[in-house]
């Protein structure tokens, strides 16, 4: 799987993460290599919090990865990115529709699609969802609020990682270092 994009942005310039849209973007009118890239970005930032809204919302462990990979499948078969527009909300409420039309119509069949169906998988390597997912709060009832949690974690574990490759790069990881205990997820 690519390596997401990395910010050529100076230092002096920098700022909180781009939204997604420009990943949106890049798959609505990009060369292939650049949209198939900003989709596994995609795929990659909203798989936990698609997993975790279906865990709360009831389904078995089991049951959740398989409507979650579902879910990406109708995202890439259907080119539903390409329905995706920025005037009318944010990306995160846009998927959430889709992974509710994905449930509804999932109640409606009575044969689910099986894990896989020969469609061309994104690995997801090393993501144990469920150990994840046991660690999330108890106070979050709601899927909704669940997905949004679970959708800002990834955003800040992705700014994290992003501040240590820069330090790496300049040669000052004790600086990454010394900054990442005041970091949210230090």
């Amino acid at each position: 799987m690519a390596k997401p994009p990395t910010s050529r942005t100076s230092s002096r310039n920098a700022s909180f993460p781009s939204t997604k849209w420009t990943l949106v973007q890049k798959i609505q009118r990009g060369s292939e290599e650049d949209a198939q890239r900003a989709l596994e970005e995609v795929c990659r930032v909203y798989w936990f919090p698609v997993y975790s809204f279906l865990r709360r919302s009831g389904q078995s462990p089991h049951d959740a990865e398989d409507f979650t990979q579902e879910f990406f499948q109708r995202i890439i078969a259907e080119r539903s990115m390409h329905d995706a527009h920025m005037e009318r909300g944010r990306l995160r409420a846009f998927l959430l529709g889709v992974l509710k039309r994905l449930l509804a119509d999932h109640f409606e069949k009575l044969h689910a699609v099986k894990r896989g169906g020969g469609a061309k998988m994104i690995s997801f390597e090393n993501l144990d969802a469920e150990s994840l997912y046991a660690n999330e709060s108890v106070d979050l009832k709601s899927p909704d609020a669940i997905f949004d949690r679970a959708w800002a974690g990834r955003v800040l574990q992705t700014a994290e990682a992003r501040l240590r490759d820069e330090c790496l790069r300049a040669d000052d990881l004790e600086t990454f270092e010394s900054l990442r205990e005041f970091l949210p997820l230090g």
